[in-house]
């Protein structure tokens, strides 16, 4: 049923009507016997779509779950896993103080000749990469030069943003200490200057040194394998 912006019930040449026989709409009374055959239409519909997805998920070899993301997991272990993957517990807490959100600001008022672009599928397309697989490395200092290439790292450093830089790139998340009183900035995500410590990633340090950062000090590190563990996975359901 699609009810578009008017709210009315545009279901081809099965239209429902309420009392009045005028198109049923969302607005209609609790007690419009309208009600009766959408919520009836609604159901069958919904019966239908379910009904699919479990013929689909058994194509998978997977399994349906309660929830979307419970059926996804069901199905990447039953079909995708081919042997375990040990997790790392203990170095979760370290990695999550270099976890942020997306970056989404307007750094432009106005242009001339302008084009816009997509990435298609970007979401899916990031599934297929190497992801950190396995249990981790510590290190403490300046990691080894293969690493950088070869593994994921989580690196606490000590960082030098340039003054002068005109998109800073590392986050942090703002501290009251460094604000006037009642600001309210406290927990914000911030890109600053000056110099940062803080964990992040090593692919997001690489840009910062590339972009004129430095780093001025290495501390603690964790390297993981690098694997891409849900590329066939996903380029199975991308065709769908």
């Amino acid at each position: 049923l699609d009810f578009g912006e008017t709210g009315a019930c545009n279901s081809g040449v099965n239209r429902i009507l309420d009392r009045n026989g005028n198109v049923f709409t969302m607005y209609a009374s609790e007690d419009d016997p309208g009600w009766i055959p959408y919520n009836e239409s609604d159901c069958r519909l919904l019966y239908e779509v379910m009904e699919r997805v479990h013929e689909l998920v058994e194509v998978l070899g997977g399994e349906v779950g309660l929830t979307a993301p419970s059926t996804a997991i069901k199905t990447f272990r039953r079909s995708y896993l081919k042997s375990p993957i040990a997790r790392d517990v203990d170095t979760h807490e370290f990695v999550r103080r270099g976890y942020f959100g997306g970056r989404t600001e307007g750094f432009f008022e106005e242009g001339h000749y302008l084009y816009d672009a997509d990435f298609n599928s970007s979401y899916p397309y990031q599934m297929t990469l190497d992801m950190p697989a396995g249990n981790a490395t510590d290190w403490v200092g300046v990691p080894p030069a293969h690493w950088k290439t070869s593994r994921i790292g989580f690196c606490e450093v000590i960082v030098e943003v340039p003054d002068d830089i005109a998109m800073p790139p590392l986050p942090v998340r703002a501290e009251a200490r460094h604000f006037p009183d009642g600001a309210g900035v406290e927990g914000k995500l911030i890109f600053p200057t000056g110099v940062l410590a803080g964990v992040w990633e090593w692919g997001e340090l690489e840009n910062a040194i590339a972009c004129g950062c430095r780093v001025i000090e290495w501390k603690k590190s964790v390297w993981y394998d690098a694997l891409p563990l849900l590329r066939e996975f996903v380029q199975t359901l991308y065709k769908y």
